[in-house]
C-alpha cells in the first residue's frame, strides 16, 4: 500500500511502445486509456498527427499497483525479449511537503519489469 504524507494527488502512467497489437489488448475498467496506436495506422493525435506509426504505442494511467500488474500481466514477456520499451511516470500533487513512500512489493514489481520508472512531484498550488 502506498503512505502518503501531504498528498493530494498519485496517478501512475505506463508508455509502452513497440513490437504488440495495442487494439487486442483488453485494458481494465479501472486503468484509463491515455493514447493507443498500433504500427502502421495514422496517427489521430498528438504531435505526429497525420503520420504513420512506426511502432504501437499504448499510453494508461491508473493506481499504481494496478498499472504494475497490468503491465507485468500482459507485457513482462515482450520485455525480456526486447519487443517492448516501457517507461513508467508516477506523478505526485502535494500540499505544504511532498513525502510519499513505495513498499518493497511494488519496488520488487518495477525491478522486476526492468523498466524505466520516473517520479513526478508539483505542489497544488502550481
Amino acid at each position: 500500500i502506498l503512505k502518503v504524507l501531504m498528498i493530494k494527488n498519485i496517478l501512475c502512467s505506463a508508455s509502452i511502445s513497440g513490437d504488440f497489437c495495442a487494439s487486442t489488448i483488453m485494458i481494465p475498467s479501472q486503468l484509463k486509456i491515455i493514447f493507443s496506436s498500433n504500427k502502421g495506422e495514422v496517427i489521430n493525435k498528438g504531435k505526429f498527427l497525420g503520420q504513420i506509426a512506426l511502432e504501437s504505442r499504448l499510453i494508461i494511467s491508473g493506481e499504481l499497483d494496478r498499472v504494475l500488474d497490468f503491465t507485468n500481466a500482459n507485457f513482462s514477456h515482450l520485455i525480456e525479449d526486447g519487443k517492448v520499451n516501457i517507461i513508467l511516470t508516477i506523478t505526485v500533487k502535494w500540499h505544504t511537503q511532498c513525502n510519499f513512500e513505495l513498499n518493497h512489493e511494488q519496488l520488487k514489481k518495477i525491478a522486476d519489469l526492468k523498466i524505466a520508472c520516473g517520479i513526478s512531484c508539483y505542489s497544488e498550488e502550481e
